[in-house]
């Protein structure tokens, strides 16, 4: 079984959406692989997890196809 690459899209989505977190967030972002605890702090310290509801992955992969409104 695989598991999402949860290092890209936090990277992909912090870099993208706040980028003014990505320095608060590198700690945790430096590491090999990322487990629930670090996911967890990720949320806490970026507001991740408000946007990983408001947006859609496809959204974020590939911002081109679809503008944010």
């Amino acid at each position: 079984m695989s598991y999402p690459n949860y290092k890209k899209i936090y990277t992909d989505m912090i870099t993208i959406k706040h980028p003014d977190k990505l320095e608060i967030c590198s700690d945790i972002l430096r590491k090999s692989k990322l487990g629930t605890i670090d996911i967890i702090n990720l949320q806490k310290k970026s507001s991740v997890r408000r946007m990983f509801l408001q947006d859609s992955l496809t959204n974020i992969i590939n911002p081109t196809t679809n503008p944010p409104s």
